[in-house]
């Protein structure tokens, strides 16, 4: 199974891999994505949007999921603009309110607790000044280790091949955490 994350609501979708390369809609809030990626790839992969354009002679799209209308009413949608509207306009009135809600927002002491939980260097903490910031932050500290974790895994005795398999922050800490037990 490959995982791909929605680009218009964040859910980490799983995949089979035959259905690499098509398009679809998520499960989650009914947009349109394109699985574009890398079967090779273990981590989560960002699917694509697909614009839903209507062509001469077609149907007319299909109105919104139950699930958009209700992710739309917890961003603060109003119920009366909700109505008729489709999953397109739905997707992208979805990013929207996402974006205004996360960028104005200040982040969470959640958040804040979590970078440092995570690691995060303290000069990149203090540049995180909305949710938006810190959700960006926290998704790069996951993507790959940092130079000082390899530097003490290899202090630590990790093997190359260990080193080589370390896809995310959070597997070094991990494989860390291992061979510093190992070696008490």
């Amino acid at each position: 199974m490959l995982l791909f994350s929605c680009p218009h609501c964040d859910e980490i979708l799983k995949v089979p891999e035959e259905y690499l390369g098509r398009k679809g809609r998520c499960n989650k809030c009914g947009g349109r994505i394109a699985l574009i990626g890398h079967a090779k790839v273990k981590g989560v992969q960002a699917a694509s949007k697909v614009a839903e354009k209507l062509e001469r002679g077609s149907d007319p799209p299909a109105p919104a999921t139950e699930k958009q209308l209700q992710y739309l009413r917890t961003l603060g949608a109003p119920a009366q603009a909700l109505e008729g509207i489709d999953r397109e306009q739905a997707s992208e009135w979805i990013d929207k309110l996402r974006a205004q809600r996360h960028g104005a927002e200040p982040p969470t002491d959640k958040q804040m607790a979590y970078l440092n939980r995570l690691g995060a260097p303290e000069k990149l903490v203090q540049q995180v000044r909305s949710k938006a910031d810190a959700s960006q932050l926290i998704e790069d500290m996951h993507l790959s280790p940092t130079p000082e974790q390899m530097t003490r895994l290899q202090k630590l005795g990790a093997t190359g091949a260990q080193l080589a398999l370390l896809k995310t922050k959070a597997g070094a800490a991990s494989l860390m955490a291992e061979l510093s037990e190992k070696a008490h």
